[in-house]
């Protein structure tokens, strides 16, 4: 019973981890980028979107791996950005994206159930 609730509770930290990330970039952003036209509210965006991009570091490290070895298979002559340039690469990304903020969800679940004990 006990690994159950363990189980539970990295799974909707991973789940809550996904939907923060859905909520920043399909509906927060948006909406601050259309209201806050003032150079205080693209500070503000930007304050908000930090977070998120560092720790989005290591899977943009892994897009352009990907990206040069698409280069090199297809010969885009695009680069790092040929994962970009493929219909099914964008899908690609979009998911990716969903599933890893949810790992990092749970790894942050992981580590401070470490650090609780």
């Amino acid at each position: 019973m006990k690994n159950i609730k363990k189980y539970i509770s990295y799974i909707s930290g991973g789940i809550i981890c996904s939907t923060i990330y859905l909520l920043l970039n399909y509906i927060i952003n948006p909406f601050l980028d259309l209201n806050l036209t003032s150079p205080t509210g693209h500070i503000i965006s930007e304050i908000i979107n930090a977070p998120i991009l560092i720790i989005s570091i290591p899977l943009f490290i892994f897009y352009a791996a990907t990206g040069f070895i698409l280069d090199a298979i297809f010969h885009t002559g695009i680069g790092y950005e040929s994962l970009g340039a493929f219909t099914f690469g964008i899908i690609f990304m979009k998911i990716l994206n969903i599933f890893y903020f949810f790992l990092v969800g749970v790894l942050i679940v992981a580590i401070y159930k470490k650090i609780k004990k």
